[in-house]
C-alpha cells in the first residue's frame, strides 16, 4: 500500500502541529509514503525537523519514501539546511 501525504503551503513553525498530525495519521503496515510538497511556498528550521523526524521513523521502519513533487521553495530550504540528502530529494 501507498500512502499520500500532502505537505501544503507551508513546512514552518506555525504549521508543525498540523504536518505531526499528518504523519500520525498514515496507517501502520503502509509499504511507502509519497509526499506532495508542490504547493510548499515556505519552510523553515522547524517544519524540516518536523519532516526528518518523520522520514527518520520510517526508515526506522523500513518504509520506503518517495517525493511525486517538489517545490522550489521546499528544494531551497532543504539545500540551505544540507538535509536534501537525507529526506531522498
Amino acid at each position: 500500500d501507498t500512502v499520500t501525504v500532502e505537505l501544503g503551503g507551508h513546512v514552518d513553525i506555525g504549521h508543525v502541529k498540523e504536518l505531526y498530525e499528518n504523519f500520525k495519521a498514515v496507517p501502520d503496515g503502509v509499504k511507502t509514503v509519497c509526499f506532495n510538497a508542490i504547493s510548499v511556498k515556505r519552510a523553515d528550521t522547524a517544519g524540516l525537523q518536523c519532516l526528518l523526524f518523520f522520514v527518520r521513523s520510517l526508515k526506522k521502519k523500513g518504509v520506503d519514501w518517495s517525493w511525486n513533487s517538489v517545490s522550489f521553495a521546499l528544494g531551497d530550504a532543504t539545500d540551505l539546511l544540507g538535509v536534501t540528502e537525507e529526506l531522498g530529494l
